[in-house]
Parts: C-alpha cells; structure tokens; sequence
C-alpha cells in the first residue's frame, strides 16, 4: 500500500466533529513529525507546518480535517471505528492529499524559493474554522499572499480537475422558526389559530419569493429540510417549527432574501394573530475564486490535467470562502466518480479510489512550480 493509501484509510477509521478531532490531530501531529517537520499547533485540534525559506512571501494550502455525524454503511475495509460517525465528505482524502505533498515536499526543502504553509483545519464542516484560524492571525503572521484548496466531487468523472472563476460556491445560512398559534379541538377550528395551516402558507410564500423575485436576480435557494406541527389527528396545532436554509451569492441577493422573509413574517402574524419567532443564523460567505490566480491557473497548471471549467456556481457552502475575502485564491475539485464510486457527498455509503488523490499532489507541486516556487 502506498503511503497516500495508508493515510487516508487510517484517517478514514478516527472521523471526528469540528473543534473535538482530538484522534486525528494526534495521528496528523505524530505523521507530520515522523516526516521530518516540527508541526505547530492551532486552536486545540488544528495543525501548521511553515516552511520558511526566507522569501517575503508565502502559498498556503489547506485540508479541512472534520468528520460527520453519519453511520457509515459503505462496504469498504477500513469503516469508520466511531459509530454515528464518518468522513462522508472526504476530508480524510484532503487530509491525506496534503500529507503527502508535505511527504514529497520534505525532500525538495533545499529547491523551494518560496515559504510554504500547510493548513489542516479543523471544522470545516461547523462553525467554520477558516474563521478561527483567520481570527488567530495565522495569514498575517506567515505573510501569506496565496492560498489554494481542493475538495472532492462525485459527480465529474475520477482524476479530473475543476473549477471556475469568480463565484464558485454560495453565500449560506441557516433559518429556524417557531410558529405559536393556539391549540383547540380538531372540530372546532374557530377557537384554535392552525399553526399547521400557517406553517404551511409562510413555506408556500416564500417559495413563491424565491421563484418570481429572487431569481430573477441570481441563482439562489430556499430549502425547508425540517417541518414538525401538531400532537394528534384531531387537535389544532397550536405550535410549528421550521428549519431550513438559505443559499444565494451576493450579499445584497442575500439580504433582500431575508427581508422578504421578515416582511413575510409580519403578514402572517397580523392575519392570523399569531407570533412568529423566527432565527437567521448566517454560517459562510460565498466562494469567489479569484479570477488573475484562476485565469493563472488555467493557463499553467489545469492546463496539465484532465480538466473541466464549470459554466454555472454551485448551491453547495464551504468555509474556504473566509480565507479568499481576505487574500486571492483558488478552491476546486477532484473528480471521484467512477462505475464503482458514484455515491454523492453526506451519503453513508460515499467512497472513492485513493489513486485518485495523487492527481491533487501532483497539481500541487505544478502551483508551487507556476509560482517559481522550485527549481
């Protein structure tokens, strides 16, 4: 078994949620030290290895390192030894990507013209930890100018590259509310106020916000995933709760989105005389691939690789977007699709071929290469 295999299967048994991978920051430490690096430790689960050549600047490249609460059901023979718990996002595959680019690159020390940061960031998944390690002041204190990410992606055929400039993944949060109507008998609906009924007008509402206003702007999404009212057949429901979230690219869209939603709320409550507690949690910001570093990239390192150039954004969230508002960047995927791997992201079956993954080291050393990074 090569050493990227081995990584990955190992990382693939320990998954582990945001801010509590205390498993895997363990074997990434102890992994990383047998390398040959002195790994520096970041929030209590997170790691960074600087290489520093003495240059005035430095390329950051990023793992998220975060599991999922998700029982694995998938055949392979290195299952998730966490019950309830699994990398159904293929964050050991990132993280072993990076290992072993850290791996080769341990060799090259003397042939590097720039510093190098390696970034395995814990909880990716939630509350975003690009925004932690942001706060902490890494990017200031290791002068990073650059920063470069991969992600795997089910859907594009294995070993190919992708991307796009500019918005790449959406601006994201997270909606919850609460519905307090009146409970009353099932026979007498004039006495109750049907918080089942309003739960359901306030869905239809916004929906209708969202296809006749909203994108007629811009791509965007509201999705109820969660929908729970009432005790039994006959009783009015006298209390709903709604959770969903909502997706959109800029800020503007995104606000206009959310005081549809409030205007909406306020129609309700007066027409059926009911309270409306409503929470918008908002979680990332959108991707937006910088488009001279994209352009860059197409021309000198895509350029390599099997490679497919998206035409439109994706719904999909990731927390790399803190890092490319404050510095240039590019995120983009690895395809893992293949006859036997075709099971989607956050699925318990969600697998892929770990020969696969040397395509992303590969394109690494081709950045580090576009950027006179090496000899």
């Amino acid at each position: 078994m090569n050493t990227i295999s081995k990584y990955r299967n190992d990382l693939h048994q320990i998954p582990e949620l945001g801010l509590k991978e205390f498993k895997t920051f363990q074997y990434l430490k102890k992994t990383l030290e047998n390398i040959g690096y002195q790994p520096i430790k970041i929030l209590d689960t997170g790691l960074l290895v600087y290489i520093d050549n003495g240059n005035s600047e430095t390329i950051a490249f990023r793992s998220d390192i975060d599991g999922l609460k998700i029982f694995e059901q998938s055949a392979n023979q290195y299952q998730s030894t966490h019950e309830g718990y699994m990398h159904a996002c293929g964050h050991d595959g990132h993280m072993a990507i990076l290992l072993e680019f850290a791996n080769q690159l341990s060799s090259l020390k003397n042939k590097l013209k720039v510093n190098i940061l390696l970034i395995f960031q814990p909880a990716e998944e939630s509350p975003g930890g690009a925004n932690l390690l942001i706060k902490e002041g890494i990017l200031n204190k290791y002068k990073v100018k650059k920063i470069f990410g991969s992600h795997l992606y089910p859907n594009i055929a294995e070993g190919t590259l992708a991307s796009r400039s500019g918005n790449f993944m959406a601006r994201s949060s997270e909606i919850d509310f609460e519905i307090i109507g009146k409970s009353a008998h099932g026979a007498e609906p004039e006495n109750g106020v049907n918080a089942t009924l309003i739960a359901s007008e306030f869905i239809v509402t916004l929906e209708n916000i969202l296809n006749d206003e909203i994108r007629k702007i811009e791509p965007a999404v509201l999705t109820i995933g969660f929908l729970t009212s009432g005790t039994a057949r006959n009783i009015i429901s006298g209390s709903a709760k709604i959770s969903g979230i909502i997706r959109s690219f800029q800020p503007s869209t995104h606000q206009l989105l959310k005081n549809r939603i409030f205007e909406t709320i306020k129609t309700l409550e007066k027409k059926y005389n009911c309270e409306i507690i409503n929470k918008i949690v908002d979680t990332y910001p959108a991707v937006i691939n910088d488009a001279t570093t994209y352009n860059f990239l197409k021309e000198n390192v895509f350029s390599k690789f099997p490679y497919h150039e998206f035409e439109n954004p994706f719904m999909l969230a990731e927390d790399f977007s803190f890092y490319l508002e404050k510095i240039p960047g590019v995120l983009f995927y690895l395809g893992t699709k293949s006859n036997k791997y075709n099971h989607p992201l956050h699925s318990s079956k969600f697998d892929f071929n770990n020969d696969a993954l040397i395509t992303v080291v590969k394109a690494y050393f081709e950045i580090l290469k576009a950027y006179q990074g090496m000899e």
